[in-house]
């Protein structure tokens, strides 16, 4: 008697990964950190900063009539210091040592909107997710 074979001739259709599998895949963060080329501690920068405008933007829409009030006393400080009055020493390079901001030595602008801009270019990633968490704060609020 002849053994007969059975060949199984059933075709496996290629399996079609799932919609988790595919964001899982498209939004993997280790891949996206690479892919934008920002180190941990940029990320972390821009969550501290993020966080610290979007207090700033809360606190400026809901107590505004303070602010107004500590803007009219620095002014007042200001016009003071502008009369001998008052002598106010800010010492700027600790302040941004300890905020580990980078100072922008090589100013070519002449103003003070030059300045912000030139300060704003070395440090983008501080800058927008600052504004960002500002104006979050400020529609929460």
């Amino acid at each position: 008697m002849m053994e007969q074979e059975t060949i199984d001739v059933t075709t496996s259709s290629p399996t079609t990964p799932g919609i988790v599998e595919t964001l899982k895949e498209r939004f993997d963060m280790p891949s996206m950190v690479e892919k934008a080329k920002l180190s941990k501690d940029k990320i972390y920068e821009g969550a501290l900063y993020g966080g610290i405008g979007l207090i700033c933007g809360y606190l400026v829409k809901r107590y505004s009539a303070y602010v107004v009030m500590g803007v009219l006393a620095f002014i007042g400080l200001w016009v003071l210091q502008q009369y001998g009055v008052v002598q106010i020493v800010v010492n700027w390079d600790k302040v941004y040592e300890y905020f580990g901001i980078q100072v922008a030595q090589d100013v070519s602008a002449d103003t003070v909107i030059g300045m912000i801009w030139e300060w704003m270019k070395l440090n983008m990633v501080i800058s927008i997710s600052y504004l960002v968490g500002f104006f979050i704060g400020l529609r929460l609020g």
